[in-house]
């Protein structure tokens, strides 16, 4: 009887550890499960910026939070020309060395206080020597404690654009030029 009584408190125990068993690994696969789950989801979203960032007519170019040169799209290489080694071999590595506006670190600063994107714009030289005008969205992006983890760019050509202005006031400054060559002043039209 007291055999019985202690294999049947033996077979209780080890019910009672297989259920736990059962019960943990159930909800470790449900973990698990969930986990592979949110993976996936990340590796699709991934994917996707990706491929934005790689087939985007516009360059983006990346740098960590000490502006050093960490990444630039295939947009980037067709607007300038210059691929991610022969940028860093003609120009440097650091943001500073690169960009080919001389305010840039006022820029950065800017973005960085703001705590948003700013907008300049700069004469570039292309791969074979020609200016190109490009339009910058520098983008700072901020650790959750709010300091400095890379920095965005996003550079779209607005040579054609940036051209027509210019003549556009060219155009002006000369029409302004004949006007006073042809008028008389507004003093002497007041006598």
């Amino acid at each position: 009887s007291q055999l019985k009584e202690e294999e049947s408190r033996w077979q209780r125990s080890l019910r009672n550890y297989l259920s736990g068993g059962l019960l943990l690994i159930t909800l470790l696969s449900v973990v698990l499960f969930n986990r592979f789950r949110l993976v996936r989801r990340l590796n699709r979203e991934l994917e996707k910026l990706s491929l934005v960032a790689s087939k985007s007519l516009n360059g983006v170019i990346i740098f960590d939070k000490d502006y050093n040169l960490e990444y630039i799209n295939e947009g980037y290489s067709k607007l300038l020309g210059f691929s991610f080694e022969e940028i860093k071999a003609e120009f440097g590595e650091n943001l500073r060395q690169i960009s080919a506006n001389p305010d840039i670190e006022k820029v950065i600063n800017e973005a960085i206080r703001l705590k948003q994107p700013l907008r300049y714009e700069a004469l570039n030289k292309t791969k074979d020597k020609r200016g190109k005008w490009i339009a910058s969205t520098l983008t700072p992006v901020l650790n959750d404690k709010g300091a400095l983890h890379k920095i965005v760019i996003i550079d779209a050509d607005i040579s054609e654009s940036k051209e027509k202005s210019i003549e556009i006031q060219q155009s002006i400054t000369y029409a302004r030029k004949i006007q006073d060559a042809v008028l008389p002043g507004l003093d002497k039209i007041e006598q």
